[in-house]
């Protein structure tokens, strides 16, 4: 008897979570004003950095107790601690798959099921690793249940905002990206104007560097030893690191504006501009070697609680992650690991920008394909030459952007800028979309 009830919650279950994932929110019917749209993303915007501020409720470990925090790119102890990862990486397996034909579905929609599926299924198995292995204390049963509910629904959140966003509510490439490029925007107006206090050598300076330099003039006036603490203190941010970062913004939003322009012709003989940027794949390539990393990071935390972190094997997949995707402190103290890292970042950058054309049906053959489905062809060539002529743009692009976007990251990050050269290049190709989103829209 209770062996039959529990089958039948069971299958309750099943159903009731299929249903859930099947649920698809259908596009708008009518044009949305862009007032609204803006509102329903900074709505979302709101929702992820709560979520990322919440603790888990139920754990009892202290957040400071986690010392591989800064391999994992996520906000440890709260309801975002798996981060985005989880279903980024899944997303690119599934993808990877379909285009091997490893996996064939009938459509769109029979795809983005088995991604949601895998994206759940890996967080679930990510949750029950950091609970079993302790990762949030010592706590029971019912608590550790609680734990991975809150985990896996905070990802049905993500999955469900990313839809928002996809279906033209808001103007947002994705929520995954909205959420990477706020945690660098707060980061920067945080290292430039915290009001928080600190006590070094017996000195009290204010962690904002912009708060720190107008106090810094004001009572020690205008002199090299102020002018030097200002622009170079190591110990809180400082003047030049912020202005770096600046630079490098200003840097990849230059290199992101520039492209190629193929005039085409449609069927009624009107001409129009097909723009082929630099950065052809946008932030793709560091968004997922960003998140990969994240996975594997996260990956390795949990299987050090579980497994320990004094062994061969965990020293050797550490030492590969550590030199792999994270930044040396300094090229001259360590020139080895600057080499693995940035020749690394720039090959896996440049790799993926290429597989992710195929990926995404953007290659110079999906793109062919689709202008003379639509009739379009290239001013002074013939349709039938229209992937050879694409031929000679895109692959270039795909290559060539995404070995700048490897090697303006690498750069960045060791130059010391604020948010890492990675969150950097994602933070500014975010933002440089919703703003051109805004001027094209205000233009009609």
């Amino acid at each position: 008897m209770a062996l039959s009830k529990m089958k039948g919650f069971a299958d309750r279950l099943f159903t009731g979570a299929t249903r859930l994932l099947n649920m698809e929110i259908d596009s708008p019917k009518l044009p949305i004003p862009l007032e609204q749209r803006l509102l329903n993303t900074g709505l979302c915007v709101s929702l992820l950095i709560v979520s990322s501020r919440l603790p888990v409720f139920g754990i009892t470990k202290s957040l400071s107790e986690n010392p591989y925090q800064l391999l994992t790119n996520s906000s440890h102890g709260t309801l975002m601690d798996l981060g985005i990862a989880p279903l980024i990486t899944t997303n690119m397996a599934v993808q990877v798959m379909a285009s091997g034909k490893i996996l064939s579905f009938k459509d769109t929609k029979s795809m983005k099921m088995v991604q949601k599926v895998g994206g759940l299924f890996l967080t679930l198995v990510l949750a029950i690793m950091n609970v079993a292995g302790g990762m949030y204390g010592s706590i029971g049963v019912i608590s550790s249940i609680m734990v991975v509910l809150q985990l896996v629904s905070t990802v049905l959140m993500i999955m469900f905002l990313d839809e928002v966003l996809e279906k033209g509510y808001g103007v947002g490439t994705s929520a995954s990206s909205l959420f990477a490029a706020c945690n660098v925007a707060e980061s920067l107006i945080w290292h430039s104007f915290s009001p928080v206090t600190a006590n070094f050598r017996g000195r009290v300076e204010f962690e904002g560097a912009i708060v720190e330099a107008f106090r810094g003039l004001f009572h020690g006036g205008f002199n090299m030893r102020t002018i030097r603490s200002i622009f170079f203190r190591r110990h809180l941010p400082n003047l030049w690191t912020l202005l770096l970062t600046i630079a490098a913004i200003g840097v990849i939003l230059f290199l992101q504006s520039l492209s190629v322009v193929i005039k085409v012709i449609n069927p009624k003989g009107r001409r129009m501009e097909y723009p082929i940027e630099l950065f052809y794949t946008a932030t793709t390539p560091v968004m997922l070697l960003s998140q990969f990393a994240s996975s594997l990071g996260k990956t390795y935390e949990c299987m050090g609680q579980i497994l320990g972190y004094n062994n061969f094997v965990m020293g050797v997949l550490g030492g590969m992650i550590y030199n792999f995707f994270h930044p040396p402190a300094s090229v001259i103290q360590e020139p080895l690991h600057f080499l693995v890292y940035s020749v690394f970042t720039v090959v896996s950058c440049t790799l993926l920008s290429k597989a992710w054309i195929e990926l995404s049906g953007s290659s110079s053959k999906d793109v062919a394909k689709r202008w003379r489905e639509e009739g379009l062809t290239i001013v002074g060539h013939r349709s039938s030459h229209l992937q050879k002529e694409l031929d000679r743009y895109i692959p270039a692009a795909a290559a060539l952007g995404g070995f700048g976007i490897g090697v303006v990251s690498v750069v960045a990050s060791m130059m010391g800028v604020i948010g890492s050269g990675t969150g950097l290049f994602i933070a500014a190709g975010t933002i440089s979309h919703i703003l051109r989103t805004i001027q094209k829209e205000k233009q009609i």
